[in-house]
């Protein structure tokens, strides 16, 4: 079944044009990848609570059901991600990431892994944009 659409662009072209401001922001300083992440923040917050509409309210336990729905999808490609950086420092710099920032290593693990608390790690961290999972 194809889904009809009366939007002139599709969300993920948009999303990609949004990502690319970002982009051009960091190598070019077009001051624009500011009001790029905050088109893209309100625009997650809406989709999101449009998902939590359609799919989570009427669950029996919404917000547990929720969390793991999130989890599932975020965890795998953080752990991924995590790996690779991991093995980056290793070769690169030739010290052990979790004595890096001189953050206790179930602090650094924990975070990592379940994005508790990854925003409060001090710099450096394995994957400094993961704070915004």
């Amino acid at each position: 079944m194809v889904r009809e659409s009366s939007a002139a662009v599709s969300p993920g072209a948009f999303r990609l044009g949004l990502a690319l401001m970002v982009v051009f922001d960091h190598f070019y300083g077009v001051l624009l990848g500011r009001s790029a992440v905050y088109i893209f923040f309100v625009l997650s917050g809406y989709w999101i609570a449009r998902m939590w509409a359609e799919r989570y309210a009427a669950t029996a336990q919404p917000y547990l059901t929720f969390m793991i729905s999130r989890l599932w999808r975020l965890m795998p490609i953080m752990v991924v991600g995590t790996a690779m950086a991991l093995l980056v420092t290793v070769a690169v710099l030739h010290v052990s990431p979790l004595t890096l920032s001189g953050v206790d290593p179930a602090h650094q693990i924990l975070s990592h892994l379940f994005f508790l608390g990854y925003a409060e790690l001090p710099t450096p961290r394995l994957l400094d944009p993961a704070w915004s999972l």
